[in-house]
């Protein structure tokens, strides 16, 4: 079974009217691309929720020379991830792309909630709910 390529989706315009996107923009070198493609797909007034783990709360950092796994585990946490992101920087990234954001972070959630729906290891994540 091939791998769907999620910068060049085939599925036609404003399919649908939901799509989840956790930890992928981490993984991707044009993560516009991906932006640009999702936004097309979904629906007029359509959510897609994206899940991204954050750095900071600024910018993002990224360097595409950094090939070494080992380095890139050290640097960015997973050696198939290519750049931490800050908050400010997805965010304004997001918007160009043409979506409306809200931002939730997994502390804004009810420990109990944290804990029933598995989210424990996500302190350091962000959701962002993105609306065409």
């Amino acid at each position: 079974m091939e791998i769907p390529d999620i910068t060049k989706l085939t599925s036609p315009e404003q399919t649908f009217d939901l799509i989840m996107c956790s930890n992928v923009l981490e993984h991707i070198s044009d993560d516009g691309a991906v932006l640009s493609e999702v936004i097309l797909v979904l629906s007029p007034g359509g959510t897609c929720v994206l899940v991204v783990q954050l750095w900071r709360a600024g910018d993002s950092y990224h360097d595409f020379s950094i090939t070494s796994p080992e380095y890139m585990k050290g640097l960015f946490g997973q050696p198939n991830h290519i750049r931490l992101y800050g908050l400010e920087a997805v965010t304004r990234r997001i918007r160009n792309a043409g979506f409306g954001v809200e931002t939730i972070n997994v502390r804004d959630f009810d420990t109990c909630d944290v804990a029933r729906y598995g989210m424990n290891h996500l302190t350091s994540w962000e959701l962002f709910l993105c609306t065409s």
